[in-house]
């Protein structure tokens, strides 16, 4: 019956090449021995699905363990975050070796590491702790800031909830007391007149304005606007409302063909009537 093997691969440097063919050998970078199972073996290789038994010495690649020599801490430039960076260059031997000597290479190599970790412990936890209370104290912060903006933009909606339902008995109110009878009966049976409810309001307490219900007018500013419109704005800023004079450049009505085109002129506008709407004046 033949004894399964394990199988251990290491590097040689030129020199060790050199050496190697000198002693029968092939001469190669990469050398592959076989060795016999061990508990000491097995303590440092790797055992795939297979069951072959495998140890690499002094690379970076393939088997298990990697290629590690030494341990340093550093802190993450963008994160801030603790880690113990492995440190360490491919270990070229200058001669070939033997399985004994590859196994008390690695397990000094390995107890060497364990001994830099355990050196490097107190500091990496005390730099942890510092790092996992800023992350700590900066979540605390974004959910204060996230509890803050989510409340204001609860009582603006709960104000702008507010303002919607005022508009709205507001409406309901002026068009039992002033809306025309079509008016009053269409609202009645469930009918949308928001349009219709404005143009009569609009008409009722600001006769000559015209509602800019599509936001198609257009002006500039009034340089020394005539005493007129200052004094129909002054009257308006004295009762609450947002006006002032402009220069009109855009209409918002629709002219008949032979008034085409609309020439610019002095204007007064009212912003926000409503709660919405631009009434438009010209003067």
């Amino acid at each position: 019956m033949t004894t399964q093997k394990a199988t251990i691969a290491y590097l040689l440097s030129e020199e060790g090449r050199k050496k190697s063919l000198l002693q029968g050998g092939n001469g190669k970078g990469e050398q592959v021995l076989d060795a016999e199972i061990t508990p000491e073996l097995l303590k440092l290789a790797f055992v795939d699905r297979d069951g072959s038994v495998k140890l690499r010495v002094g690379s970076d690649s393939g088997y298990s363990p990697l290629n590690c020599l030494d341990y340093r801490l550093e802190i993450d430039t963008y994160s801030g975050k603790p880690h113990m960076k492995e440190v360490g260059e491919f270990v070229r031997f200058n001669a070939p070796q033997t399985a004994e000597a590859l196994i008390a290479f690695e397990t000094a190599r390995q107890a060497k590491l364990e001994a830099r970790k355990a050196e490097l412990q107190p500091e990496y936890d005390r730099l942890m702790a510092e790092y996992e209370s800023r992350m700590a104290e900066k979540k605390a912060r974004e959910e204060e800031e996230a509890a803050r903006d989510r409340a204001a933009r609860e009582a603006q909606e709960a104000e702008r909830k507010a303002e919607r339902e005022r508009l709205e008995a507001e409406k309901l109110q002026w068009i039992q007391e002033h809306g025309s009878e079509c008016l009053r009966d269409a609202v009645d049976l469930g009918y949308d007149c928001q349009r219709k409810y404005v143009a009569q309001r609009t008409d009722m307490e600001f006769p000559g304005y015209i509602v800019d219900f599509d936001d198609t007018a257009e002006w500039k500013s009034r340089s020394c606007p005539s005493r007129e419109a200052l004094a129909e704005v002054k009257d308006l800023i004295a009762k609450g409302y947002d006006a002032k004079v402009v220069w009109l450049t855009v209409t918002p009505a629709q002219l008949p063909e032979e008034e085409w085109p609309f020439r610019p002129c002095e204007a007064i506008v009212i912003r926000n009537y409503l709660g919405k709407y631009d009434l438009v004046k010209e003067v």
